[in-house]
């Protein structure tokens, strides 16, 4: 579960990020998505709502047996999440992809050789990584005069790929 370690009105900072839906780092056209727009969703600890709350940050509840009641209630849970975007037109997101062969500990120094950072063409890489663990450091910005919630964007971010034997085997 996404652990939020700190909070501000610049920033929040998480831990093991879970994310809710499919990640749109690549900016894909989708029924829910504007062509060119990186997002993606959060899912937060029922627990941190209303710390985020408070900070004026949109949290989310998604639950599909309010909309299904054939939904077995027990199986379903809802979930609570927060969506962050990915501006890349006038800063770009440091985003650092760890390759783990499973032996690193999340809290282990990274041998630099380990480590890719990656360009805003090769974003959308991310959207089909299996990955092991997340952490960010993501921007809060203040409300849009016209907008109702404190608007998010991704900072950094450190994403340990989980590496499979052929990946192991092949060097990528």
């Amino acid at each position: 579960m996404t652990k939020v370690l700190a909070i501000s009105n610049k920033q929040l900072q998480l831990e093991n990020v879970r994310f809710m839906f499919r990640p749109n780092f690549e900016g894909r056209k989708t029924e829910f998505n504007a062509l060119g727009d990186r997002n993606f969703q959060i899912v937060i600890d029922p627990e941190d709502v209303p710390v985020l709350q408070d900070y004026g940050i949109n949290v989310k509840l998604h639950d599909p047996a309010a909309k299904n009641p054939d939904l077995d209630p027990d199986v379903v849970q809802p979930t609570y999440f927060i969506k962050v975007k990915v501006y890349t037109e006038y800063s770009t997101p440091v985003i650092a992809l760890i390759n783990d062969d499973g032996e690193l500990d999340v809290d282990d120094e990274v041998p630099t050789d380990n480590i890719t950072f990656l360009t805003p063409d090769m974003y959308g890489m991310i959207d089909e990584m299996e990955i092991r663990a997340c952490d960010m450091v993501i921007r809060r910005r203040e409300k849009h005069e016209r907008g109702t919630y404190a608007r998010l964007d991704l900072s950094k971010a450190y994403i340990h790929v989980q590496s499979t034997p052929l990946a192991r085997k092949y060097g990528f």
